[in-house]
């Protein structure tokens, strides 16, 4: 597939939910016009530096950053609130296709104790510290075996 083909199936794929997504955090039709615009130039700008990235991942992630530049520029605070995503399936369906999956090889390239603390940690919300006393390691272990584990997930 070409990047013009790859970038037309994910315009029509994506363009209607980052539309959507823009006209429930700006107050006009005409502001989230201009931004979903933005999003898609910028897309096709880096397209060949992303080529190994899932682009529904990078389209997300540059709608968020759009729209953060978009209220930094006209310096309009908002309540935190405000960023979640007004779509949930727009976000979930992002993560799900792509992230996730991507997510998953990388925790099967961790070694068990590291894959162990994340999974207690990010998936069944054990603090760090209950890690330590269910593991009877100590906590600074574990602190290292997370911080070691998040890099490897980084960079894999």
């Amino acid at each position: 597939m070409t990047d013009r083909e790859r970038f037309e199936e994910a315009w029509h794929t994506f363009q209607p939910k980052i539309h959507s997504y823009f006209q429930g955090h700006v107050d006009s039709k005409e502001d989230a016009d201009d931004l979903c615009s933005e999003v898609f130039r910028k897309a096709w700008e880096h397209l060949e530096k992303n080529r190994d990235t899932g682009l529904s991942s990078y389209l997300y992630v540059i709608s968020r950053n759009t729209l953060t530049d978009y209220y930094r520029t006209r310096k309009e605070t908002l309540p935190l609130e405000h960023f979640e995503p007004v779509l949930p399936d727009f976000t979930e369906e992002l993560l799900r296709e792509e992230t996730l999956k991507e997510l998953g090889r990388a925790l099967k390239e961790l070694p068990e104790f590291q894959r162990d603390i994340i999974i207690l940690h990010y998936y069944s919300g054990v603090s760090l510290a209950d890690i330590s006393k269910k593991m009877g390691v100590s906590y600074s272990i574990i602190k290292r075996g997370h911080r070691s584990a998040l890099w490897k997930l980084r960079e894999l």
